[in-house]
């Protein structure tokens, strides 16, 4: 080996060799197979770096790094890798020497990759939005999904949702992680509206509906008087959706609107009307026995011999009595009862 030998100082020699290289234009720089040793690699890499010569550099380092793994090692690879513009990578490597240096070395050299990763997905972002205004949905979300690898924060993951649900058939499974991340990271109205929507389309009412009641509490919006109107007729909750819906459609709403609002109200139609039924019900199961039972029993008292008095009662009286009180009439009962008597008792005096 060339740098081998023991006793050399090995930096200055490399020293030296980068000033006759910078002299004369030769390289005696040693072969990277001829390198073993860490510390020998580590100064051909930094040698390599401030030479500019990042891409031979990140060979050294790599190897470096899988050696050894110190945190000047991670650090010198971070520069390599912020040099060929790998923010990403850079980041990674800067973090890993912050781990194995002195507290607040690295900080730095982070705040500078995070700057540039979040210049790169600002304009990945941008491009991704004039693409979904053209509607190039597809091309959209690859760059915004470019943007969530590259920074990662609520607006990245909002749009690559929001990109997700534009599809002629949304892409709601795979749209709600990048909806609720894009909440944890920041929650505003807007965000928690779409993921309340992705939960719609995957039939998860429930958690719609709490999604739209919070969003409600801030922003009054036809599109969330829409939704929330919805969400509660898919619950089953007509007589609380019916108001929403038709503030949808007074506000504007189209013809996908009425026709929410028209099914609505037959809905709460026919729940009215098997209300009344069920009351009417009530009413003439514990309203029309008692009353038998009583002009049984009043005729049995003035007549002995009832039960050939009970048979040539005026039918039509008994009709009458049935169905006043099915309808609730209980005016028309007592008068019909009244007639039945002196029908009775007129029978048995002529």
């Amino acid at each position: 080996m060339l740098l081998g030998g023991e006793g050399i100082d090995t930096q200055r020699l490399l020293m030296l060799i980068a000033e006759l290289e910078r002299g004369a234009k030769i390289t005696l720089l040693p072969s990277q197979a001829e390198l073993q040793d860490p510390d020998e690699l580590l100064a051909r890499g930094k040698y390599l770096v401030r030479e500019r010569r990042y891409s031979e550099a990140l060979v050294s380092l790599q190897r470096l790094v899988r050696q050894r793994g110190e945190g000047e090692d991670y650090h010198w690879l971070g520069v390599a890798l912020y040099e060929l513009g790998r923010y990403r990578d850079a980041l990674e490597a800067f973090h890993a020497a912050a781990k194995l240096s002195r507290k607040g070395a690295e900080d730095a050299w982070v705040a500078r990759c995070k700057e540039k990763l979040a210049g790169q997905a600002k304009e990945f972002l941008d491009q991704g939005i004039r693409l979904l205004q053209g509607g190039k949905t597809r091309k959209a979300r690859k760059l915004f999904a470019k943007a969530v690898t590259l920074r990662g924060s609520g607006e990245d993951y909002f749009y690559l949702g929001f990109a997700l649900m534009q599809f002629s058939k949304p892409r709601a499974r795979e749209a709600l992680p990048c909806l609720e991340k894009a909440v944890e990271l920041q929650d505003v109205p807007m965000h928690r509206y779409w993921m309340g929507r992705a939960f719609f389309a995957l039939r998860r009412y429930g958690e719609a509906l709490s999604c739209f009641t919070r969003v409600f509490a801030s922003w009054k919006d036809v599109t969330i008087y829409r939704w929330l109107g919805r969400t509660l007729y898919e619950l089953g909750r007509y007589e609380e959706a019916l108001p929403c819906l038709r503030e949808t459609v007074d506000r504007g709403g189209d013809r996908v609107d009425r026709r929410w609002l028209c099914r609505c109200e037959r809905r709460v139609r026919r729940l009215l009307q098997s209300e009344a039924t069920r009351s009417r019900s009530r009413f003439w199961i514990l309203g029309n026995i008692p009353i038998v039972f009583f002009v049984v029993f009043s005729v049995w008292l003035e007549h002995p011999r009832w039960i050939p008095l009970f048979q040539e009662v005026n039918r039509a009286g008994w009709f009458v009595l049935f169905f006043a009180g099915v309808w609730g009439n209980s005016a028309l009962q007592v008068f019909t009862l009244l007639l039945q008597k002196v029908y009775l008792i007129l029978r048995t005096l002529f």
